[in-house]
């Protein structure tokens, strides 16, 4: 299993540069948590989500990030081989229909209607909670319908290539 920061790195380095405040990559951790909840029936990483004023926040990575405040998150490198086939479907399709299509202000007020909790009060959130919000979420629900499977999208086998790549180089 990955750690928390490990999918805190992918979706800085899967994005263009500048492009993920720490407010962002809070929410599509939260959201790649809970697809992995609902759909694959387990945790991506173990670490706790709780429910601040501002949506799902995993502490950690609150931490090791928060000195950005409201700036983008330089781009990390990343070792993909350290994700699972499945996890790497998981975090490409969060990736693909929440970070290239919402901003950080938009993901924070969708993650206020599908993310239960009464803010402000860090209760941490349940494996169900979690499958529940996955279950509701319609942009979640865009995942699972979305026109071209995770597996064939370009970025993807972007992905796959990379793998590929550096598996000869070593």
């Amino acid at each position: 299993m990955t750690s928390a920061l490990d999918v805190a790195r992918f979706f800085l380095a899967s994005n263009p540069a500048g492009s993920i405040t720490n407010l962002k990559l809070q929410n599509l951790c939260a959201y790649a948590q809970a697809v992995a909840c609902s759909y694959l029936g387990e945790k991506i990483f173990q670490e706790d989500i709780e429910m601040w004023e501002l949506g799902p926040v995993i502490p950690e990575i609150y931490k090791a990030y928060k000195a950005y405040y409201l700036d983008p998150i330089p781009t990390p490198r990343l070792d993909l081989s350290q994700f699972s086939m499945t996890e790497r479907l998981v975090l490409a399709g969060v990736n693909t229909c929440l970070a290239e299509m919402f901003d950080a202000w938009d993901l924070c007020l969708k993650s206020h209607e599908d993310f239960p909790g009464v803010r402000g009060s860090n209760p941490r959130l349940t494996f169900e909670e979690l499958q529940q919000a996955a279950h509701d979420s319609d942009i979640v629900r865009q995942l699972k319908q979305a026109d071209e499977p995770i597996a064939d999208s370009a970025y993807m086998k972007t992905l796959l290539a990379k793998d590929a790549l550096h598996a000869l180089a070593n």
